[in-house]
């Protein structure tokens, strides 16, 4: 099978997408923050960003990051803004 690819690609670590422990929608919304994150690996895409990348909604948005956090697959941190505020 060839895969052609139009545009930038997001690398994903093969014992993420063959887990048996991740159900696919984490397995999405995991492939979408990777597809945010920078050479660091952080990434602050939004509830909704993350929902409308993986076709889902912002509240199943919310209940997927949270849930991979839990499974240490991700670790949250808030951004803030220049103020000291919360942006999330």
């Amino acid at each position: 099978m060839r895969i052609f690819y139009n545009t930038g690609f997001t690398q994903i670590p093969n014992y993420i997408l063959r887990s048996k422990v991740l159900k696919p929608s984490q397995k999405v919304v995991l492939a979408v923050l990777c597809s945010y994150a920078n050479d660091e690996n952080v990434a602050f895409p939004s509830y909704q960003t993350i929902a409308n990348d993986s076709g889902i909604s912002r509240r199943k948005a919310i209940e997927i990051v949270a849930d991979l956090e839990k499974l240490g697959c991700i670790r949250k941190v808030t951004q803030k803004s220049n103020k000291g505020d919360s942006t999330a």
